[in-house]
């Protein structure tokens, strides 16, 4: 059974839910809606969307890069500001011009919605007894498949034309007040600042 909460704890596993939900709808666009924008900005082959998908693959390194930063600036930041980015760019990619430039917009924004999610998994860990860490990644899992569904469910809206896919981006919107509630609520984790704390008083009496 899994260890019982306080509610400091149980509002972290909420936050972390949130972002997963986040992570889900930013994530879920360029799998769910390629094959509507390549064929309005591109040939429509399946040589061409394996191409852009291979490029939005790449963009692990930032990932990479964006997690990194969060063992020196905080889980918190690096979280909110990772997905606030990450919300901007896919609004940014329904108004893309060509495929190229689709590419690279959700190239950075897939990938930042994936570094704020580790934050926010990261930062939970660290809050959470041992256990209940399983479950609340299983709850974090979860999220992540309802926000993957919201962009599911609007797929109906790239079959009002040519360029109906544009609006299937607007569902990205929804991630803003969950972004808003989770800023509010997500409180950078004890373990990260400990280790601040210590590292600032090893460096005064060095």
């Amino acid at each position: 059974m899994p260890d019982r909460l306080s509610a400091e704890q149980s509002s972290v596993v909420a936050v972390m839910c949130l972002f997963h939900v986040i992570g889900g709808v930013l994530f879920s666009f360029l799998t769910n809606v390629l094959t509507f924008i390549a064929a309005d900005l591109g040939d429509g082959s399946a040589g061409e969307q394996s191409v852009v998908l291979a490029v939005a693959r790449l963009g692990v390194v930032l990932t990479i890069l964006v997690m990194a930063a969060a063992d020196r600036i905080g889980r918190r930041r690096v979280a909110i500001w990772s997905a606030g980015a990450a919300v901007a760019l896919t609004l940014a990619g329904g108004l893309a011009p060509n495929l190229a430039v689709l590419a690279v917009l959700q190239t950075l924004s897939r990938n930042l919605a994936i570094a704020a999610m580790l934050s926010a998994d990261t930062l939970s860990v660290e809050e959470l007894p041992a256990g209940s860490r399983a479950a609340a990644q299983g709850l974090g899992a979860l999220s992540y498949g309802l926000g993957s569904g919201l962009v599911i469910l609007a797929l109906p809206l790239a079959d009002l034309g040519a360029n109906g896919w544009r609006y299937l981006f607007l569902v990205a919107l929804v991630c803003v007040p969950l972004l808003v509630i989770a800023a509010r609520r997500l409180p950078e984790s004890h373990r990260f600042l400990t280790r601040d704390r210590f590292k600032g008083a090893a460096r005064r009496v060095d």
